[in-house]
């Protein structure tokens, strides 16, 4: 629970569940946007991201796990419009 948290033990699961997403989406973005501009055209790729129930619903003492899947559910989002045109 929260009032038992240390900040390392927030920063661990966002680390992981955040940032895991985040890194290999960034890399593939870059190289994607690259690839469009050098064919001239739209690519055809996609990113999957791995969220759960608790990102939306919470759950008794997993405030951390549940803040970073529901930052996940938003960065898909904000991915999807990032990347549209």
């Amino acid at each position: 629970m929260i009032f038992n948290m240390d900040e390392s033990d927030w920063d661990a699961v966002v680390k992981v569940h955040l940032k895991g997403h985040f890194d290999p989406a960034c890399h593939a973005t870059v190289y994607w946007r690259e690839k469009s501009r050098e064919i001239g055209g739209k690519v055809n790729a996609s990113v999957i991201c791995a969220t759960s129930s608790v990102g939306l619903l919470g759950n008794t003492s997993q405030t951390n796990y549940a803040a970073a899947k529901g930052g996940i559910a938003m960065f898909s989002v904000a991915l999807a419009q990032d990347m549209m045109r």
